[in-house]
């Protein structure tokens, strides 16, 4: 079965973070916004995953790399447990410039077939 070979080798929380990370680090390079000053860049994260949850432990572990890698220039708030809105909504702030980074949970299948992999 053609997702089952895609899977192989490497087990699915592994896959998914990749996933994850990858698609936060295009979102990243593309948005948040800074008012010129040489201040910290903030950005918001939002999840619909309760404290705990792999959505919970991937955004903290996304957020924990990214400061890591940019200590004192960028900090990524994580607002989990839908605090945010949930996932239509997310991706409505999405568009808007309201929200920086999501990670919705099942609504992306709908917006794009490949999602559903994952599913």
């Amino acid at each position: 079965m053609k997702v089952h070979t895609i899977l192989s080798g490497e087990s699915l929380r592994q896959r998914l973070l990749q996933v994850i990370f990858l698609f936060s680090f295009v979102l990243l390079t593309g948005c948040g916004t800074q008012d010129g000053n040489e201040g910290i860049l903030e950005l918001k994260f939002g999840h619909v995953g309760a404290p705990g949850s792999l959505f919970a432990l991937s955004a903290e572990e996304f957020s924990r790399r990214v400061e890591e890698k940019y200590p004192g220039r960028v900090q990524v708030n994580v607002f989990g447990s839908s605090q945010l809105g949930g996932d239509e909504l997310m991706l409505q702030k999405l568009k808007l410039g309201t929200l920086d980074l999501a990670l919705p949970s099942t609504i992306m299948s709908s917006r794009v077939e490949l999602f559903g992999i994952f599913e």
